[in-house]
């Protein structure tokens, strides 16, 4: 009677011991997918009202549409993209207003003006808010005329 007293402790403990490994393992499985989703937060885009702006060329105008959609990970950037929407759409105009027509007619320069209005939004951003974190800009439409 002893005996099978004594296999039913060790089948006992050998099935804690095993259930207490699996516990372990997918604790610490959830808890590294935790880190990483915290090191890779979800972006969130937040939309510029569409821009619209005559250039000249040649003594004609011309009309450049472009839709821009900010991208950033960080919801209190998401609200304050928001709240400052009206200056960054003002700034965005007069940065626009500025390049030639034929350079934005230029479909290699689509990239390079990209990247240049991300920078100014970087920089409007960062004299409004002391903060300069926006991840990226999307360039959603982009049609002349």
């Amino acid at each position: 009677m002893q005996k099978k007293n004594f296999i039913g402790l060790i089948a006992s403990l050998a099935v804690g011991v095993v259930i207490g490994t699996a516990g372990l393992y997918l604790y610490q499985a959830a808890t590294q997918t935790n880190v990483i989703a915290n090191k890779h937060p979800k972006p969130l885009y937040q939309e510029v009202k569409p821009l619209v702006v005559s250039l000249m060329q040649q003594g004609e105008i011309h009309y450049f549409e472009v839709d821009l959609t900010v991208v950033t990970h960080n919801v209190r950037e998401e609200k304050q993209l928001q709240a400052y929407q009206p200056f960054l759409r003002s700034n965005l105009i007069s940065f626009i207003s500025h390049y030639p027509f034929k350079y934005l007619a230029n479909s290699a320069n689509e990239a390079k003006f990209r990247l240049a209005a991300l920078k100014e939004i970087r920089t409007i951003m960062q004299q409004k808010t002391g903060q300069e974190s926006i991840s990226d800009l999307l360039i959603t439409k982009y049609v002349l005329e």
